[in-house]
């Protein structure tokens, strides 16, 4: 029936809803003898999914990201600056 294999360590099921609360989803869901869990959110392509289709948690991880690249720069740019620290 179905050609494709799906690795269990990697799929997640997710139920995207606006309704509250939303309709239940098993805890196991299974797909020609493979199971999958169910998740609150998932990762696809760098961007955080939610099941509730809010934003905050992929800004959260975005912005915790770019302050850690931030503070490596400056870190960077500090210490190799010809500027010095007494001035």
């Amino acid at each position: 029936m179905w050609k494709l294999r799906l690795n269990s360590h990697k799929t997640k099921a997710i139920l995207f809803s606006t309704r509250r609360p939303p309709s239940p989803l098993p805890d196991l869901i299974q797909i020609t003898n493979t199971f999958v869990l169910k998740a609150s959110s998932v990762r696809c392509l760098g961007l955080v999914l939610v099941s509730k289709l809010l934003f905050s948690q992929h800004l959260h991880t975005v912005s915790n990201k770019a302050t850690v690249v931030l503070r490596n720069i400056f870190t960077t740019l500090v210490r190799d600056s010809a500027i010095s620290p007494t001035n």
